[in-house]
């Protein structure tokens, strides 16, 4: 395998959701980070064990983030101030 195939890591968690005057906020944790066609095997090694270790060494470092979102009276959509932060969430 060649680094040209990893893709970096991702790690995202949902610490709390709020709900007020029609709007969501979440609080999450993300992060990323890369890995190079060495530390595979052993990354997936280390995730199949039986029991998951916080303290992995692969784990990226998270952040935590505020995202809103706005009920517009047919459902949430990230609030404009939040679109920003929502994007580091999204996935390629």
């Amino acid at each position: 395998m060649n680094n040209s195939n990893v893709r970096p890591l991702t790690r995202g968690l949902i610490d709390q959701v709020e709900s007020h005057d029609g709007t969501l906020s979440v609080t999450a944790e993300f992060g990323k980070r890369s890995i190079n066609a060495d530390e595979v095997r052993p990354c997936l090694d280390e995730e199949n064990l039986t029991e998951w270790k916080a303290s992995s060494k692969f784990l990226p470092q998270t952040k935590i983030y505020r995202i809103d979102f706005i009920f517009n009276g047919n459902g949430y959509h990230v609030a404009p101030l939040s679109a920003a932060t929502a994007a580091i969430f999204a996935h390629d």
